[in-house]
């Protein structure tokens, strides 16, 4: 490195760290934003709601436990016995991801895990960010889930035809959230205002 840059390259670096830093105070509040929002909501609405908002988020996780269990069993099928490495090595990446609802934000440490498992860097820095872009299964269940919620919330009754439909307009419409925070709600309301 040119010694004219190393000036530069310690700013951004010093940057990066504070960041990191406001990052973290931001997360150790997060849950008191989230309890007071939480209260917020079951003041005006009762705790009826709460149990609405349960079986939602019970019914959705729950097809993400399937979807992830589909998705180790194919990866033993096609990789063998080493998937257990590869996933013990982008186990904090995948808890990243969970936690703060972005892939984006796990992936360097996907991409370091990849390397780690032996995968060419120019082939997994190309793949990866694909996969991002075009493979968000948990968004789009997210909006199908959500969608209905809300439908059923407002006793609007669908048919099954209606419903596939809103399944495979989720689908392609799904698949340009992969960069923008929360615009899978924009989605969402665009396709709830689409089917009435």
């Amino acid at each position: 490195m040119p010694e004219r840059s190393k000036p530069i390259m310690s700013l951004i670096d010093d940057l990066a760290h504070i960041m990191l830093k406001v990052t973290g105070y931001v997360m150790l509040f997060a849950p008191i934003a989230v309890w007071a929002a939480i209260m917020a909501t079951v003041s005006k609405n009762g705790l009826g709601v709460l149990w609405k908002l349960i079986v939602f988020m019970g019914g959705f996780y729950l097809s993400l436990l399937i979807l992830w269990g589909i998705l180790v069993a194919v990866g033993f099928i096609v990789i063998g016995p080493r998937y257990s490495h590869l996933l013990r090595l982008i186990r904090e990446p995948l808890m990243i991801a969970f936690s703060t609802a972005s892939s984006e934000a796990a992936y360097p440490k996907t991409l370091e895990g990849l390397n780690k498992f032996g995968a060419s860097s120019r082939i997994s820095a190309f793949v990866l960010p694909l996969g991002y872009s075009f493979n968000l299964d948990g968004t789009m269940m997210y909006c199908t889930f959500a969608s209905i919620f809300i439908a059923q919330t407002y006793h609007i009754e669908m048919s099954l035809g209606t419903q596939l439909a809103m399944l495979a307009t989720l689908m392609i419409t799904s698949k340009g959230v992969a960069g923008v925070p929360r615009a899978s709600l924009v989605v969402i309301a665009s396709t709830l205002s689409q089917f009435g």
